[in-house]
């Protein structure tokens, strides 16, 4: 993870319903670096930064946040570094591109070719003391309320390269380039479709 400094998907918008104010976000980042308040194995002080689709209202917006873990063992404490929206509105069934690139002083963000730059405060810069990159949709700040969102990934890049990293066409994801568990519960034809899947990256009980 510590590789890759650049991430680019497509993604198409496939659902949105936030009727009562969750946080809602398709998205692609990871923690990029540290600002050396950190150890070694600990969270805190990794910054990390994601484009996204979705937010905290009823209308969805593209935006960017960039974000300091200030716990030690739990991934989920932040405190806000910075933060800016695009002037694109995504709208459901619209196709979007994402892109997030650190060069070691600054952030790029770009949402279908409007770009945002951020440079960090941080004067210490070290590698993230737990790197993590991904594409991923995420609900939180939930509690009592309802929410949903759905996209479909595509296409994705990594490190600026011509070549795509992966473009799914195969059967099921590829262990090697997405170490972690694949899992699904949805609802096809009048049935409740369960899947779950680990691979050798695997090290936790994966449930379902």
């Amino acid at each position: 993870p510590q590789s890759v400094y650049a991430i680019e998907t497509t993604v198409v918008f496939a659902g949105w319903n936030n009727p009562s104010g969750a946080a809602a976000m398709l998205s692609a980042g990871g923690r990029f670096y540290n600002d050396g308040s950190g150890s070694a194995g600990s969270y805190m002080g990794d910054i990390r930064a994601d484009v996204r689709i979705g937010g905290l209202g009823t209308t969805p917006t593209a935006s960017w946040i960039v974000s300091r873990h200030t716990g030690t063992t739990d991934p989920n404490p932040t405190e806000p570094v910075a933060a800016g929206n695009f002037s694109i509105t995504p709208e459901v069934g619209g196709t979007y591109r994402l892109y997030i690139r650190w060069n070691g002083t600054s952030f790029t963000f770009r949402f279908n070719g409007e770009e945002k730059t951020y440079t960090p405060p941080h004067g210490t810069r070290l590698d993230a003391n737990r790197p993590f990159k991904q594409i991923y949709a995420r609900i939180s700040n939930n509690s009592g309320k309802e929410a949903g969102i759905r996209g479909w990934f595509d296409d994705v890049r990594i490190n600026d390269q011509a070549v795509l990293y992966d473009d799914f066409l195969q059967a099921a994801i590829d262990p090697a380039k997405w170490p972690t568990y694949e899992s699904a519960r949805h609802i096809v034809d009048g049935r409740l479709r369960i899947k779950a899947r680990t691979g050798p990256a695997s090290t936790a009980p994966l449930h379902n």
